[in-house]
């Protein structure tokens, strides 16, 4: 995972937060500097592990969480949304053999001879994909219902754990993100789970976003710059330090649940 080397055993009194995530989480630093917050600035004995992964989504969180993250030992566990994690999208990746090779929800062929197409064709990619959709919706898998079973699922994990759960959602950095499907269907599902979340939107204003992007030309709406980042790590330890989370905020017998997204 792209973050510093890490011993799985952890130290006397450290409260362990694993982050997943996409690209958005995966090449940001948000967690970098959510982990300097609180050990620095507020003395916590915390470690912030980026465990994401660029392209993933909602069901590789699920699976990532279950088969690799668990074995990490987390105190806590926080997921970062972006708006479209709630779709079935492949992954494109190069392995150690130095090939490349693709996972794709709704494999119709497998080997090596597939995951080269893939790879090196735009007319086979989009095709198969266009396939692989029209199916996904033959067999109801719609991005709502894949949303509120993979949630439900990692609920669950962190249930018999006794792990708690937030979850955060990215805005689309436009003027428009609100209105966007993406956005009214994560944010329903969200909350009728009754996940803690933090809704990203209320931390930067629609006529700023776009001052945010890591790449405005052309314009990429979905990948932040340091900047948001930073703040998105200053929102974030507030909700930690403030909602009791954190072991401070348990002996100093804080309440408040939730402030940003209630």
């Amino acid at each position: 995972m792209r973050d510093k080397e890490r011993s799985i055993k952890k130290a006397p009194g450290v409260f362990r937060i694993v982050v997943l995530g996409d690209s958005i989480t995966m090449f940001g630093r948000y967690t970098e500097h959510l982990e300097d917050i609180l050990t620095g600035r507020h003395g916590l004995k915390v470690e912030v592990w980026n465990c994401s992964i660029g392209g993933h989504g909602i069901a590789d969180y699920y699976h990532n969480l279950e088969h690799r993250v668990l074995g990490y030992k987390p105190d806590m566990v926080i997921i970062g949304f972006c708006l479209n994690d709630f779709q079935l999208t492949p992954v494109i990746f190069r392995g150690v053999d130095g090939k490349p090779h693709c996972y794709r929800p709704m494999r119709l062929l497998k080997g090596n001879f597939d995951n080269w197409l893939f790879y090196h064709s735009n007319l086979y990619r989009q095709l198969l994909t266009r396939l692989e959709a029209r199916l996904q919706e033959r067999r109801g898998l719609y991005p709502e219902t894949v949303g509120r079973f993979y949630l439900r699922a990692i609920q669950e994990l962190c249930r018999k754990r006794r792990l708690p759960l937030l979850s955060m959602i990215f805005p689309y950095f436009r003027y428009d993100s609100e209105e966007t499907v993406e956005y009214q269907t994560m944010k329903k599902v969200i909350m009728e789970s009754g996940v803690e979340w933090i809704d990203l939107h209320t931390a930067f204003s629609r006529e700023e976003r776009r001052r945010f992007l890591l790449w405005p030309s052309p314009p990429d709406d979905i990948h932040p710059n340091d900047e948001a980042h930073q703040i998105v790590a200053e929102v974030l330890a507030k909700h930690l330090l403030n909602s009791g989370l954190l072991p401070r905020g348990r002996n100093a017998g804080t309440t408040s649940r939730a402030p940003l997204s209630r």
